[in-house]
């Protein structure tokens, strides 16, 4: 406990594990109730307890946080089999109603990093009580000039040289080893490729789109430490040009940051970018 929020620990339609950070005022019912969501199967204290730190912050301010985990991750309850992506969105559905029935909670704002960034804004396209969104390194569909600045990256490092002279390079083996066994493919990879279907920036393009008709403010935070997600500031007004994103959007970089955050100085910079911003 502290002077300034409780902490409890809650169970979510007797499925779904979590801990309500309550200012000690109690729940300001004119602020919306910030919902933190898993990144990929990481439990809920987040990347370094990042997740803890930014819901004991924002209670500092006076505004509830809630962080919990989905089914099948942490210590709530198996997935029993359902989709991972469908079961996440009606988890979050579940956790937003008990919300409302204990605390009158009405209106949320729903942050997550990567994964939970991408589940955030597919629930906000399609939920009204959601009304703005928190996207840490949000997947974005590659552009051509994100393309370009990555390899031109990639040639001004040292590696790629050293790797291309001594035969270790991939463009190396598909120019001179056509007949080698094909490479497995990493998770990263694999997603990637899911995420650049036409199909799928389609999907992602219309979550942005129902989002913002809806009046969802939007806050994007990138980390601009791995380039070879997120490479220039444009770059997801470039993956949509035919969204609004630039009237509901505030857009934030960090530079230098890691993907998950692990000096404190940028979890701090995070933390108060989010609480601002609320």
């Amino acid at each position: 406990m502290s002077s300034q929020f409780i902490e409890r620990a809650a169970l979510f339609g007797g499925t779904k594990a979590g801990i309500v950070t309550v200012p000690t005022a109690g729940h300001d019912e004119t602020r919306p109730v910030l919902v933190v969501l898993n990144t990929g199967i990481s439990h809920r204290v987040g990347h370094h307890r990042m997740h803890v730190e930014l819901c004991r912050a924002v209670a500092r301010q006076g505004t509830m946080a809630v962080r919990f985990d989905f089914r099948g991750i942490g210590d709530s309850a198996p997935l029993d089999g359902a989709d991972p992506g469908e079961g996440a969105l009606a988890d979050i559905g579940d956790v937003l109603r008990e919300l409302g029935d204990r605390f009158k909670a009405r209106r949320f704002v729903l942050c997550g990093l990567c994964s939970g960034a991408d589940q955030s804004i597919h629930f906000a396209s399609q939920d009204e009580r959601v009304v703005g969104v928190a996207l840490i390194d949000p997947q974005i569909p590659k552009t051509r000039r994100h393309r370009i600045a990555v390899g031109v990256g990639r040639l001004r490092m040292w590696g790629t040289w050293r790797n291309l002279l001594l035969g270790r390079s991939r463009a190396y083996g598909r120019l001179f080893r056509p007949a080698s066994p094909p490479r497995s493919e990493t998770s990263d990879e694999y997603l990637d490729r899911q995420l650049n279907r036409p199909e799928s920036r389609d999907a992602l393009g219309r979550s942005f789109a129902a989002a913002i008709d809806r009046g969802v403010r939007i806050l994007a935070v990138f980390t601009t430490g791995e380039r070879e997600r997120w490479s220039y500031r444009g770059q997801l007004f470039d993956a949509f040009p035919d969204v609004p994103l630039a009237r509901a959007i505030s857009l934030v970089e960090l530079h230098d940051a890691d993907h998950l955050l692990s000096r404190r100085d940028d979890r701090a910079k995070l933390i108060e970018t989010v609480t601002k911003w609320i």
